[in-house]
């Protein structure tokens, strides 16, 4: 992705800010998919995250959302389960403030 926005660069100057968005946008997906994340949705006030039956949580991962997300509600889902937060207006940055070791 980032060569694909370079090749943009050089040919049309810097990329407006919905296309550099749509591809960390892609970015993201890509590294959570390998963590087991299933879905990251925004649904009105809050994001959902669901994570894949078999996602490697751990208990420190668990304790790290509990604190720094005190309005975190846990979800059970024959799926996989997953999570609710309260949403930010920078909705990138929230994911990468839940997920700050995957997304450095």
């Amino acid at each position: 992705m980032d060569k694909i926005l370079e090749q943009l660069r050089d040919i049309s100057g810097e990329p407006p800010q919905p296309l550099k968005n749509l591809a960390e946008i892609i970015k993201l997906r890509k590294t959570l998919n390998t963590t087991g994340v299933r879905s990251v949705t925004q649904k009105g006030e809050t994001l959902e995250v669901m994570f894949e039956k078999t996602a490697p949580i751990n208990a420190g991962q668990i304790t790290y959302w509990q604190k720094n997300f005190p309005h975190i509600r846990f979800l059970k889902n024959p799926g996989g389960d997953g999570f609710v937060v309260p949403s930010e207006k920078d909705i990138l940055n929230l994911v990468k403030k839940l997920f700050p070791k995957t997304l450095k």
